[in-house]
């Protein structure tokens, strides 16, 4: 899972949307949420369900 989280950061820095590495931190599902909004992707409602990621990885890395 930790890998999937990874992936999910890098798509969003190479978005550019200006989301600081100090935000990430702090609020790492609203940013997720931020960027998924941005695509037009569903957002999340937990950070728990590994298949859930997943999607969300695929659907950010195919955006950049």
């Amino acid at each position: 899972m930790e890998r999937l989280l990874k992936r999910i950061e890098e798509a969003i820095q190479e978005l550019d949307l200006g989301v600081s590495i100090i935000r990430f931190r702090m609020d790492y599902l609203g940013v997720v949420n931020k960027a998924l909004r941005e695509i037009g992707a569903s957002q999340l409602a937990s950070l728990d369900d590994e298949s859930v990621l997943l999607r969300a990885a695929i659907a950010l890395e195919g955006a950049t």
